[in-house]
């Protein structure tokens, strides 16, 4: 069996190259990167891998180099979409390069069609479900921001143009949105990944000043997840959109309190002021979806990847 995963040279994307090749698939990684040029833990991640670096506006190339490497035919199965470009991440407000990111997804589909490919998985982001909130406020008398808004606009177009190229038939779609992804090998400065390094640390932690910390949040361990999108892709339901989460949302003060009860007990600030943002419902991170048609479960507690988390960062020294 073979698969072909976009975004495979990021946190996410490596490991979900390396379930796969554990569950006994030829994989075809696609990323930006040079392997030499990543952090050793991605490396082990791709290794036995058909690692391609491959530019999304170039479809043709693709798959022309896919096709000599004998990645076609009936052996196919999956199509794993998780690249996404931008200047500045999450963060990005440039409406131009993120709208880019909506034509590239309907070319990777249009690949997964032409190599004849069973079953295509989009990644989503758990910022959707604030930018479906925010699409409906009245900024007559709302004033709420977030800088989160025009990438997650862009998912969700993406979503709606694949839907609408499914119409002329092609491989199975089937959507996932993961909630907060976090594990060994997230290099990325999250608010959860600041605080903890605080922690270690032992430093006292203001980010509350100006909040309660109350908002719910919701995280999985990135090798919990990987092994999500795997199911969902054998198992899933044509058209569905599955969430991947925990099954277990606290507030973001909580996840504050775990990693620090973990380690230092720092001393941990907290303001008065209401969260100035919209606030998502715990009804969001709903896994049944996921639960009944997979029999997914998450084998990964939170305080399970801190720890883990935790002795990996203090490798790295």
């Amino acid at each position: 069996m073979k698969a072909i995963v976009t975004g495979a040279s990021g946190f996410l994307g490596s490991h979900l190259v390396a379930n796969l090749i554990k569950e006994g698939f030829q994989v075809a990684a696609i990323g930006r990167k040079n392997v030499s040029d990543l952090p050793a833990i991605r490396q082990k991640n791709l290794t036995g891998s058909n690692y391609f670096i491959f530019d999304l506006d170039s479809p043709d190339h693709i798959k022309s180099k896919l096709k000599e490497s004998g990645f076609f035919g009936d052996d196919l199965k999956y199509f794993f979409h998780l690249a996404w470009g931008g200047n500045n991440g999450l963060s990005d407000i440039d409406i131009e390069a993120q709208s880019k990111n909506i034509g590239r997804t309907i070319a990777t589909y249009d690949i997964a069609k032409d190599l004849n490919v069973d079953r295509y998985i989009f990644c989503g982001t758990m910022e959707e479900s604030f930018a479906e909130v925010y699409t409906n406020l009245d900024y007559n008398n709302d004033t709420k921001y977030n800088r989160h808004v025009v990438y997650a606009l862009a998912k969700i177009s993406a979503r709606h143009a694949l839907k609408m190229s499914y119409l002329t038939n092609g491989p199975e779609l089937l959507f996932a949105t993961n909630s907060h992804v976090m594990g060994i090998g997230d290099t990325r400065d999250s608010f959860l990944q600041v605080t903890l390094r605080k922690i270690l640390n032992n430093e006292d932690i203001f980010m509350f000043s100006r909040s309660t910390g109350k908002q719910i949040f919701d995280v999985i361990d990135v090798k919990d997840c990987a092994k999500a999108y795997i199911s969902i892709a054998s198992k899933g339901i044509l058209g569905t959109s599955y969430w991947i989460g925990s099954g277990e949302p606290k507030q973001l003060k909580e996840y504050v309190e775990i990693m620090n009860n973990l380690y230092s007990k720092v001393k941990i600030k907290y303001g008065n002021s209401l969260y100035d943002d919209v606030l998502l419902d715990k009804k969001i991170f709903n896994t049944d979806k996921i639960k009944l048609d997979t029999g997914f479960l998450p084998s990964l507690s939170f305080s399970d990847t801190v720890v883990q988390l935790v002795d990996y960062l203090r490798s790295q020294k």
